[in-house]
């Protein structure tokens, strides 16, 4: 596996975050010449072999630490706070840029829903859809990107609703929030929901196209028990994103979606950890 100059700068400036990489054998991973899984455990044996190959986007930071999720009623709250050792924590400007993207959001998607909803335009959407669909619904605007935290003003887009606001993208917090709400829904139905965390490499506002990758994805649904009433609820706070439907696949990688495990097959997963 072969680390080219700029991965090596990452690692130099990671370090410099009290941050380092460690390897970790994947279930896909390419077996040596004596059928072992092969992981290396420092950028020097890594960069002197010649015969792996390096994939940009298998290097993410240890997100399972830097989230909490909460749940109560029909609110549910998702905080990504990295932090260095010692419990420092990491201005996301800053951590955004070392790992190569312009910032970090959230995208999220309506996986089912029993009753669906209508787009701007009045149209009845079919699951899987973005929430919120690009351009919003039919009582709330959106920009025509398929991030939840809009990153371009438009005629129908709240304020609040900006990724800038300062209630959403904090110095050190990143936050997704969302209280949904369908009285349609009848004992035993849900509207599930899948979200995630996404590191935004690239934005190209003329053709309203993006390109960014998954680095953590958790489920969750909204049913009524009692009519009237949403509750919300975590199904999988440690989603893979690989393993959900083709259908949803297939709309995040129309989305501008890089989905960890689908770009390629790699022989080490490097992940980014607080150095003790």
């Amino acid at each position: 596996m072969k680390f080219t100059k700029a991965t090596l700068s990452l690692i130099a400036s990671l370090s410099l975050l009290g941050i380092s990489l460690t390897a970790e054998p994947l279930l896909s991973a390419t077996k040596n010449a004596n059928g072992k899984k092969e992981c290396f455990n420092s950028a020097t044996e890594i960069s002197t072999n010649k015969s792996y190959k390096y994939r940009q986007n298998t290097t993410a930071f240890n997100y399972e630490e830097a989230m909490t999720l909460e749940t109560k009623g029909s609110r549910i709250v998702a905080k990504f706070s990295p932090e260095k050792a010692l419990g420092e924590k990491i201005e996301l400007k800053k951590l955004a840029s070392i790992m190569g993207y312009d910032h970090f959001n959230w995208v999220s998607y309506v996986k089912e829903d029993p009753h669906s909803i209508a787009d701007k335009s009045g149209q009845i959407l079919s699951t899987p859809y973005n929430d919120p669909p690009q351009g919003g619904y039919y009582y709330e605007g959106a920009d025509e990107f398929p991030f939840y935290w809009d990153i371009s003003q438009c005629d129908r887009c709240r304020s609040r609703h900006h990724y800038h606001n300062p209630k959403v993208t904090k110095k050190f917090e990143l936050v997704f929030e969302d209280s949904p709400a369908d009285y349609r829904l009848k004992k035993g139905e849900s509207i599930e929901f899948v979200t995630h965390l996404v590191g935004v490499k690239s934005v190209n506002h003329q053709t309203k196209t993006a390109k960014w990758d998954v680095l953590k994805t958790f489920e969750w649904k909204l049913s009524n028990p009692t009519p009237g009433k949403g509750i919300v609820s975590l199904v999988n706070k440690k989603a893979n994103a690989a393993s959900l439907p083709s259908s949803i696949l297939m709309h995040m990688q129309s989305d501008g979606a890089t989905i960890p495990s689908l770009s390629a097959v790699i022989d080490c997963n490097f992940t980014i950890t607080k150095n003790k």
